[in-house]
C-alpha cells in the first residue's frame, strides 16, 4: 500500500481481515496460500494448500485492509510513519504478546522492511525507519502531557 504511496489513515488492525475460503474437502484448510509476490494471484488448487506455521502462516494468510475513509495519496515518509505507528498502538493496546514471545509490531516491521528493500530506493527503510522513531517521540510527548 505504501510503496504505491496510499496512506490509510487509520492503520489499526481492526481495519483488516483476513480472507478465508470454503473448505474444498475434509482436512483442508479454510485458507489459501498466497505467493509472496507483487501482483495478485488465483487461489492455490486444493491439493497444493498447505497449512502453513508461526511466521511463515501470518505471511501466507491472505490479509485484506478495509475501510479507507480517511486514506490519502502521499509519497511524503512522514505519512508512512504516522501510519505505522497508529498500527503499532494498536498492536500494543489490543494484542498482548505472551512473555518470551517477541511483539507482533516487530514481525510486522520485519516484513515491511523486506517489501522496502525490495523495491524501494535505497535506503529508503532507513529514512523511513528514522522517521517513525521520530513519530514515536512526539507520541509519547503528546500522552505524558495529558
Amino acid at each position: 500500500m505504501h510503496t504505491a504511496d496510499i496512506i490509510h489513515g487509520d492503520l489499526t488492525t481492526s481495519n483488516m481481515m483476513v480472507r478465508l475460503r470454503p473448505q474444498a474437502a475434509s482436512g483442508s484448510p479454510p485458507f489459501e496460500v498466497v505467493r509472496r509476490s507483487s501482483t495478485l494471484l488465483p487461489p492455490s488448487p486444493p491439493s497444493q494448500l498447505t497449512r502453513p506455521t508461526s511466521l511463515s502462516r501470518a505471511r501466507t494468510l491472505p490479509q485484506v485492509l478495509i475501510d479507507f475513509g480517511l486514506s490519502s495519496a502521499s509519497p511524503m515518509h512522514e505519512d508512512r510513519a504516522v501510519d505505522l505507528y497508529v498500527l503499532e498502538r494498536a498492536f500494543s493496546s489490543t494484542h498482548p504478546v505472551p512473555p518470551g514471545r517477541r511483539p507482533h509490531f516487530d514481525l510486522v516491521l520485519e516484513g515491511y522492511r523486506e517489501a522496502l528493500e525490495r523495491g524501494a530506493k535505497k535506503g529508503e527503510w532507513e529514512r523511513l525507519y528514522k522517521r517513525l522513531e521520530e513519530v514515536r517521540m512526539r507520541g509519547r510527548k503528546r500522552s505524558m502531557v495529558g
